[in-house]
């Protein structure tokens, strides 16, 4: 099992390498891979816009989903509570947290550049993330938003 699941993780950075560029850097909560969250409602870590960007060049050895949440979603695999939320440049820290609390959001994992949080919501099917995606559409602070996709055939 350890070594799937470093397999998976060696695939999910290596795409997000290849999407975001070599010279990204890539920070994400500090979780176990792939361990569930003891509680529902909020990660065992999570962390504000100022502390991830206070942490932006490091890349963190984490989990970043439960693979319980993965599921088929206009045929992609997408991790149904996360969203990925992509800010103008020198957008503040007090805006970005301000409209990911918003929607009872929370900040697991950070990619400088572009400026954009992976944000975990309270929500355990695609109709309701689809619902807070809508939400967030309305807000013209948001430059991009994107389901957490998962590559992998296997799961």
């Amino acid at each position: 099992m350890k070594q799937r699941n470093s397999k998976i993780l060696l695939i999910v950075l290596l795409f997000s390498f290849l999407l975001l560029g070599a010279g990204a850097s890539i920070y994400v909560a500090d979780r176990p891979t792939f361990q569930p969250h003891e509680e529902e409602s909020s990660p065992s870590k999570s962390f504000t816009c100022e502390e991830a960007h206070e942490k932006a060049g490091s890349i963190s050895v984490g989990g970043g989903f439960d693979p319980n949440k993965i599921v088929t979603h206009e045929g992609n695999k997408i991790v149904v509570n996360q969203l990925r939320l992509t800010f103008p440049d020198n957008t503040s820290c007090p805006i970005v947290n301000k409209i990911i609390s918003s929607v009872d959001g929370y900040i697991v994992g950070f990619f400088p550049s572009p400026d954009t949080y992976l944000v975990e919501l309270p929500v355990n099917s695609a109709v309701r993330l689809d619902q807070i995606r809508t939400i967030l559409e309305r807000d013209l602070r948001i430059k991009i938003i994107r389901y957490h996709t998962f590559f992998n055939p296997t799961l």
